[in-house]
């Protein structure tokens, strides 16, 4: 596979340079905000509401999903839940609160080590 990429000199490419630094600090700020946060855990409530860990509440980000409406079993109970995309949680909700655990990668809510279930 080849990708072509254009060459840059002179004004197209400092321009260039300065949109990227631009964009990288910013992205760099946001997921220094987005540790803090889940450092402090300032939405512990609302987090726990959704059942979910501080990685998949604060720092996650943006997540690319198929446009599909997806049904997947809870790999706990076997429930069957449905999504409005791709992007599909591991367990349902019900499973997740009985448990402490994250629904949708299947950590410990708390990030507590555990010997059993």
């Amino acid at each position: 596979m080849r990708i072509d990429q254009k060459k840059l000199s002179g004004v197209a490419l400092l321009e260039k340079v300065q949109d990227e630094t631009y964009w990288r600090k910013k992205y760099t700020l946001e997921k220094i905000d987005s540790a803090k946060k889940a450092d402090e855990d300032s939405d512990r409530k609302k987090r726990l509401d959704q059942k979910l860990c501080k990685y998949c509440y604060y720092l996650q980000g943006e997540v690319i999903a198929g446009a599909a409406m997806t049904t997947s079993l809870c790999q706990i109970c076997e429930k069957e839940t449905l999504f409005g995309s791709t992007y599909i949680d591991k367990i349902c909700t019900d499973c997740a609160k009985s448990h402490k655990l994250c629904k949708h990668c299947l950590s410990d809510i708390d990030y507590k080590k555990r010997r059993k279930i």
